[in-house]
């Protein structure tokens, strides 16, 4: 999910969904497209909630795509289809994993 409309390169309006966060609150689901964010790779069927001040990453769709995430109490690690790590996550004060380190590209 991302509210930086912004950032979508391809992008279809929806009507009326409705999405529900950790703490209950609920927000409009406006649109759903592809985004490109520099230095990651292009995510599709990405939701658009005009409301998000962040960008929210699914689980699920790492996995769709045949990445492997790992998960410790302080970071996170994604590695791609053939076992290579492409991103690091490090735990933020309202527990959430913000992207701390891109490999994807070589990069160390």
């Amino acid at each position: 999910m991302s509210g930086d409309k912004r950032q979508f390169r391809k992008f279809k309006f929806l009507g009326g969904e409705i999405v529900t966060f950790r703490d209950g609150s609920t927000s409009t689901i406006k649109g759903r497209g592809s985004i490109d964010i520099p230095s990651f790779p292009t995510f599709h069927n990405v939701f658009f909630v005009n409301s998000l001040k962040a960008n929210l990453s699914s689980i699920s769709q790492f996995y769709d795509k045949n990445h492997s995430m790992y998960f410790s109490k302080d970071e996170s690690n994604i590695y791609n289809h053939v076992g290579k790590w492409i991103i690091k996550g490090t735990r933020t004060l309202d527990n959430y994993y913000g992207v701390s380190n891109l490999n994807h590209l070589g990069l160390s």
